[in-house]
Formats: structure tokens, sequence, C-alpha cells
């Protein structure tokens, strides 16, 4: 999968466009700073279809992972050690993998 093509949305700011793992973690560090209202981000990346995954600073994880799978997948993380894990994979074009982890609930 290309994931050259992707994007990290802040609640409480810009977007930014082709990012890196470094990128999302900066958007960790911040995320758990903001207030409740704004206290999430995004990831999309564009291939055939749209993936996103989105946290919030509670660790509640959000997948929309194609149009193969309108179904959006749930997931609250362990921490934000395992977000970063989630985010490194998910850049790294390793969609079933992310999808495999967030259905172990």
């Amino acid at each position: 999968m290309n994931t050259e093509e992707n994007y990290l949305q802040r609640a409480w700011s810009d977007s930014i466009e082709s990012i890196t793992i470094d990128d999302v973690k900066e958007a960790i560090s911040e995320v758990q700073e903001v207030d409740d209202e704004q206290g999430a981000f995004w990831v999309g990346i564009f291939d055939e279809d749209e993936y996103v995954l989105e946290v919030n600073k509670n660790l509640n994880l959000v997948g929309e992972f194609g149009s193969d799978s309108d179904e959006q997948i749930e997931y609250t993380a362990r921490n934000w050690e395992e977000v970063e894990e989630l985010y490194a994979l998910f850049l790294a074009g390793q969609i079933e993998e992310v999808r495999k982890k967030m259905e172990r609930t």
C-alpha cells in the first residue's frame, strides 16, 4: 500500500500532509495537554480508499478501514506507547495488522 498520501488532523489545530511517525509522536504529546473538547487527532491515508485512525485523550481509538468495511472499529489502548505502535503500523501500510489488534478486545 502506498502510504505517502496521508495527513494528520488535530482537533485543536490545522492539518498537515505527508506526515511521519514523528508528527504523530508530537500530536500524542500535545493531545494529552489540550482540553477534553478538542482532545483528539486523526491520521488518514489515501490509497484506492481512505483509511482513518483517530484517537482521543482518553486512549479511545476509532478505525475506519476503507469502503470494504463501512463499520468503525473501536478500541481502548492500554497506554500511549500502544497508541504509538498502532500508528507506526498504520503509517507503514499494515492496515490489516492494525485492524486485528483493535478487534482483540
